[in-house]
C-alpha cells in the first residue's frame, strides 16, 4: 500500500504462534482511544512523540479509503494550475513523509497538515465530484479522530 506501513507489521505476539499481526490493527483490538473524554485542544497539543502509533494509524485509514487515491501525490504534479488558486499545497504523501521524519512536534501539526489537503481540495473543487471526495475523507479523518483519541462529543 505504502512505504513504511511494514513497519507496523511485526510478529511479537502471539510469540508462540509464529503469526503476524499488524500493529495497526491491533489498536482496533485494544479498543482505543487509551485515553476517554479528552478535549479536542488538549489532544492537538499533545507531544506527536508520545501519539505518533494514533497518527499513523489515522494516515493508514486514510490511504485505505477509496477515494484517497487523488490527495496522494503532489497535486503541483498532477493538476494544471494548481499553484494559481493554492498558496499552501498538502497532499498525504507529503505528511507521511513529515511524520515518518518527526518533523511534526504537537499532533495539532499533524491534523492541521490534513485538514489543509481538505481545505485546499475544497477551494479547488467546490462543489464537483472531486470536493465531494473530499469532504467524504475529511469526515472519514474526523470521526476516526474522535475516536482514537477519545474526543468528548
Amino acid at each position: 500500500m505504502t512505504e513504511g506501513v511494514s513497519s507496523a507489521v511485526t510478529s511479537e505476539e502471539p510469540a508462540s504462534s509464529g503469526k503476524w499481526f499488524c500493529s495497526f490493527c491491533k489498536i482496533e483490538v485494544q479498543q482505543m482511544p487509551r485515553n476517554r473524554c479528552q478535549t479536542k485542544t488538549d489532544v492537538l497539543a499533545l507531544e506527536i512523540r508520545t501519539q505518533l502509533l494514533e497518527c499513523q494509524y489515522l494516515l493508514l485509514r486514510l490511504y485505505s479509503s477509496k477515494d484517497s487515491g487523488i490527495f496522494c501525490p503532489n497535486p503541483c504534479h498532477t493538476v494544471e494550475g494548481y499553484t494559481d488558486f493554492i498558496d499552501m499545497p498538502m497532499w498525504l504523501d507529503k505528511v507521511k513523509e513529515k511524520l515518518a521524519s518527526d518533523r511534526y512536534s504537537t499532533v495539532g501539526e499533524f491534523v492541521r497538515d490534513v485538514n489543509l489537503i481538505f481545505q485546499n481540495c475544497a477551494q479547488l473543487h467546490k462543489d464537483n465530484r472531486y470536493g465531494k471526495m473530499g469532504q467524504k475523507l475529511h469526515s472519514v479523518f474526523e470521526e476516526n479522530f474522535k475516536n482514537v483519541f477519545g474526543i468528548e462529543q
